[in-house]
């Protein structure tokens, strides 16, 4: 019986990646690139970067779209041509330019807890400029700190992740964020929340600036879980 339903289950387990690329291709990007053993330790933080970073950087034109007609849109546009050139040369050989000198064998608690931090900073960093935005405040200088922010967000998300290392840390069941209801948790969501309303009467980029906040909470949460923690446990990829 099990050798006949095999082909039946694998059926449904394509079916299943299928419908999921449809709702959500960006979550199926994430295991197509990555190892497993990658993104299995903090699953959400790694699925709120990419989430966060591929948006941010497909809306970076429409969001800095000038306003008026007699706007020049050239200076911010060929100043984000080139950083993302920079951007996928620099990230794209992360493990040659960036990881080398920065990873070692065995992921360490520190290099967790100040990338998770410097995510929070560069996303809220992003958040900031959204709104300025919407007030005509300094759109080029504005624009270059937006650009700025998305790579220093990539940057501390290489220093959070496991990739070049041997060894890579994950949470008892016990100590993860949202392996129960835990208070920290609840706080961090209720601030994120009460924000979240601000910033839709703010901006009419608000649904950007709202999965900018969810990945916050995300990273807030597991922070926090990481920052307090008293044991953790070691795997290999």
């Amino acid at each position: 019986m099990p050798h006949n339903r095999e082909p039946g289950f694998i059926f449904c387990a394509y079916l299943q990646l299928l419908l999921l690329f449809f709702v959500d291709p960006v979550w199926i990007l994430v295991f197509v690139i990555c190892h497993p053993t990658y993104s299995s330790s903090f699953l959400l933080s790694h699925q709120a970067f990419w989430h966060s970073a591929i948006l941010t950087i497909i809306s970076f034109l429409i969001v800095f779209q000038p306003k008026t007609s007699e706007a020049n849109p050239d200076d911010l546009f060929w100043i984000f041509c080139f950083s993302l050139i920079m951007y996928l040369s620099v990230f794209c050989h992360a493990d040659e330019s960036i990881l080398k000198y920065i990873k070692k064998k065995v992921q360490k608690m520190s290099h967790i807890i100040i990338g998770l931090f410097g995510m929070i900073l560069s996303v809220w960093i992003i958040i900031g400029c959204i709104v300025s935005k919407e007030f005509d405040f300094y759109r080029t200088t504005v624009g270059c700190i937006y650009i700025l922010s998305i790579c220093s967000l990539t940057f501390f998300y290489l220093v959070f992740s496991s990739f070049e290392t041997d060894y890579y840390i994950r949470l008892p069941s016990a100590n993860q964020p949202f392996s129960g209801i835990k208070l920290y948790v609840v706080i961090f969501g209720l601030f994120h929340l009460m924000v979240g309303i601000a910033v839709v009467n703010l901006t009419r980029a608000w649904p950007i600036c709202l999965l900018l906040l969810a990945s916050s909470f995300v990273f807030c949460a597991d922070a926090y879980s990481c920052l307090f923690t008293e044991t953790y446990i070691f795997y290999d990829h």
